[in-house]
């Protein structure tokens, strides 16, 4: 903002005012002054509350100032002189926030938008709408001041807005990313297993953006929730449901194009629906699919396919199919083309078959050429942890256990000799997942020896 009038004090007021308009008697506005111009001592920028747009309207104010600190004061008659309180040695950047409640204001500063101190308050009466926003004045009427704000909160605005992807890439473990909210002191993850909840908190503080959580199956379906905590504010992502990624690998399949056009396999999987697949003649048990590589098998939740333009039919009765053979001679089928599909555009097929395959194509029925123009592969590595390993450390008078994130819904068991007697579930001790393990912390115990395990 870039603002020029004498001053906001005496019984008139000369400044650039962005504002809006509310009839609420109950609200906050806050923002950072990230900088201000050192026009005058007294050149101020920050969040103002006004009874109208009139030089001597009733107000409050909080300001950050190039050489006087950060300052609340207000005018609590119409026309009438101004009252301030001021704590020097700030600037920018900082911030400032004003609360009204009812008939009361109250001034907050901070320096990092977590820690809040109060400057005072007063009460101001008569203001049914109120005028709120950002205030700039030079403290001098022949020149310019520029301020910059961020963080930005107040009645009627969208709070900032946060995107959470979960990704799961296998089958016990999701990836979560999202995007940087500017001010974000930290961030906490929440998750649910139905759409709009409940949701239970799984990790609080984080300061990146981005979290691995490991689950019993990425198929059971779960829902995350992350708040950005902005200025002692908590916002909500939009839900996000688990999504699975498009898979990658090698492209097999029949080599060779019809009369060495150059439309072959690859032509699947260029990401150009104009593009297709065209098999050499005859045109006979043609395919094409992807290898994931060895040791790599990828539950398939999803297939995506768009047939050559002009040529839809050709696409009925192709079969999707997945195998853990290079000939295919395992194959299971994962889904059929029973109906021409558009072209131009993806027609979906949502797979049930929860097995795992290294191979998987599409197999053109006779007489089609394999005309196919785009194919997507969407799933989840299916991943088979190792037995874990226990880790025990002392803290004090109590005992940490850990074991790896992948290894979910173990219990943590015991008994007093090592072999003999019942082994039994630990009671006590919240278990919590921390960074990328398990880890539950109990007491000493009495026993003069004990043995624990893990167990399922």
């Amino acid at each position: 903002m870039i603002g020029s009038g004498d001053d906001i004090w005496n019984t008139a007021d000369a400044f650039r005012f962005v504002y809006i308009v509310t009839n609420s008697t109950n609200f906050s506005i806050t923002a950072r002054v990230v900088s201000i111009q050192n026009v005058n001592p007294w050149s101020k920028a920050g969040v103002m509350i006004r009874q109208s747009l009139d030089p001597g309207a009733v107000n409050a104010l909080v300001a950050v100032t190039p050489g006087n600190g950060v300052t609340f004061q207000y005018r609590s008659s119409p026309g009438g002189g101004c009252n301030f309180a001021n704590v020097t040695g700030i600037s920018a950047p900082y911030w400032v926030r004003l609360v009204r409640n009812g008939d009361t204001f109250t001034a907050y500063r901070s320096p990092n938008g977590i820690s809040w101190s109060t400057l005072g308050s007063v009460v101001l009466t008569n203001i049914s709408t109120a005028y709120v926003g950002l205030a700039v004045t030079a403290h001098n009427n022949s020149a310019l001041c520029t301020a910059k704000f961020d963080n930005v909160s107040l009645p009627g605005w969208p709070p900032p807005l946060i995107q959470v992807t979960p990704i799961a890439v296998s089958s016990v473990q999701i990836n979560l990313t999202w995007n940087t909210v500017p001010g974000a002191a930290s961030y906490t993850i929440k998750r649910a297993t139905n759409r709009a909840g409940p949701y239970v908190p799984l990790a609080s503080g984080l300061t990146t953006t981005n979290w691995t959580d490991y689950v019993t199956s990425v198929t059971q379906g779960y829902y995350y929730v992350v708040s950005a905590l902005v200025g002692g504010i908590e916002t909500n992502s939009p839900e996000a449901a688990v999504q699975f990624p498009k898979l990658t690998g090698r492209i097999i399949g029949t080599p060779g194009s019809w009369n060495n056009s150059g439309n072959t396999i690859e032509k699947v999987f260029d990401n150009d629906l104009t593009t297709f697949f065209d098999a050499p003649d005859p045109g006979n048990g043609d395919w094409v699919g992807l290898d994931f590589g060895p040791g790599v098998s990828n539950v398939i939740t999803k297939i995506n396919y768009c047939p050559r333009a002009g040529f839809e039919a050709r696409m009925v009765g192709g079969i999707f199919q997945g195998a853990n053979r290079p000939d295919f001679s395992d194959a299971v089928t994962l889904g059929t083309v029973t109906m021409a599909p558009p072209a131009g555009t993806f027609t979906e097929l949502i797979v049930t078959n929860s097995s795992a395959f290294r191979y998987v194509r599409y197999l053109a029925p006779d007489a089609s050429w394999g005309n196919v123009a785009e194919l997507e592969f969407y799933g989840y590595l299916s991943y088979s942890p190792p037995a874990p390993i226990v880790q025990i450390e002392v803290d004090k008078t109590n005992l940490i256990f850990s074991w790896p994130g992948v290894n979910v819904d173990f219990r943590l068991q015991y008994r007093t000799n090592l072999t003999q007697g019942q082994w039994e579930d630990v009671a006590g001790g919240e278990l919590r997942l921390y960074r990328d393990k398990w880890q539950l912390t109990l007491p000493f115990t009495n026993y003069p020896s004990i043995f624990y395990r893990l167990a399922k």
